[in-house]
Parts: C-alpha cells; sequence; structure tokens
C-alpha cells in the first residue's frame, strides 16, 4: 500500500494538489492505526477485567486470540461456558496424561513383581537345600550330645574302677610288705630304718 502511495505522489504537480491529498490520506491511515491500536489494548483490558470477574485464567495468547477475533467478544452467558469448558478440557487432558504416566508406573512394578517371583522360584530349590542340611546339622549336634554324655560316663566308670584297682594293689602291698616298704618320708617320721640290703 505504502508503494502505491509513493507511486500516486509522482503523478500530478503540486499545484494539482494530488501530493498533499496523498498525504492526507497517509496521515488518516496513521491516525486509524493509532485508535486501532488503542482499541486492541482497551479490548485486550476489558477481555482479561471480565476473565477475572468470571474467575478464569486466561493466558496472554488466549486474550490475543480472542481481541484478534472477527466478532469484539463479551465474556458473559455462552462465552464464559465455552471458555470454562476448554479450561475444564485441558485439565481433563492433563489428569489423562497423568493416569497414562501412572498406568505405566504400575506396569513397571507388575514386570518387577513377576522378575522376583521368578528368581525366587528359581532359587526355591537351593533354599530347600539349605534348611535340609540346617535341620540335618542340628540332628547331628543332638546325636553328638549324646554320645559325648555317654563318653564322660564310661570315663567315670573307668577311672573309678581303676582308683579301686590301685587302691586293691596298694593294701595287698602293704599286708605282704610290712614296715620297710614304707616310704622313706613316714620312716623317718616314725624313726624306723630301712635295712640296708
Amino acid at each position: 500500500m505504502k508503494d502505491r502511495l509513493d507511486e500516486l505522489r509522482g503523478y500530478g504537480d503540486e499545484e494539482d494538489g494530488v501530493p498533499d491529498a496523498v498525504d492526507q490520506i497517509r496521515a488518516m491511515q496513521e491516525q486509524h492505526y493509532a485508535w486501532e491500536m488503542e482499541y486492541m489494548g482497551r479490548l485486550k483490558e476489558q477481555i482479561a477485567r471480565q476473565t477475572q470477574l468470571a474467575g478464569l485464567e486466561l493466558g496472554e495468547e488466549e486474550i490475543q486470540q480472542l481481541a484478534e477475533g472477527p466478532l469484539a467478544p463479551r465474556l458473559v452467558g455462552a462465552d464464559i461456558q465455552a471458555l470454562e469448558a476448554l479450561r475444564q478440557l485441558a485439565l481433563a487432558q492433563e489428569r489423562h496424561q497423568q493416569l497414562l504416566a501412572l498406568e505405566q508406573q504400575i506396569s513397571e512394578l507388575h514386570d518387577l513383581f513377576l522378575s522376583l517371583g521368578v528368581m525366587v522360584s528359581r532359587q526355591q530349590s537351593q533354599v530347600d537345600s539349605i534348611e535340609m542340611n540346617v535341620l540335618r546339622t542340628l540332628d547331628y549336634v543332638s546325636d553328638s550330645t549324646q554320645e559325648v554324655k555317654k563318653a564322660l560316663q564310661y570315663q567315670r566308670r573307668s577311672r573309678l574302677a581303676a582308683l579301686t584297682t590301685k587302691k586293691k594293689k596298694k593294701k595287698k602291698k602293704s599286708n605282704n610288705s610290712g614296715p620297710h616298704n614304707m616310704c622313706p618320708a613316714i620312716h623317718n617320721f616314725l624313726g624306723i630304718m630301712k635295712p640296708k640290703m
């Protein structure tokens, strides 16, 4: 459009008033653009206020789209319901994404438990073998405790028997030998002299 205006400026002389008309058109366009920008600013502010009053939270982009629409929006009645429906749709989509992520995590947890079950079933025979060995060890310890008790009883009996046998032999010796076979300390105590051989 600017090129076309420059082209028009070249036609005619200044006396004809054509360049003055082009300048006036250009000034009017600039004024119109300034009014349009001012109107868009006020419209955006109005939309923002109306959405705040309606209890809606709209972003800058959404407000820009509403302001640039073919019809000036009035956020009453159906428009508010439509915006609320869009907000609810966005929330529902976000929840849907969260539920999908939760479903994925639950699936991973399920796979983990299945893997754990497979590992436990593979190691069950080893656990059973260990348990069997522990039970056998307990039986062996119990049996060996009984055997040690028997061995101690036999040892006591054999010591008693050995002591009794020694005492009997000493008695026989002492009866047969007389005072000469006594120990030298007793001889000294009693004052008996040992015969020389």
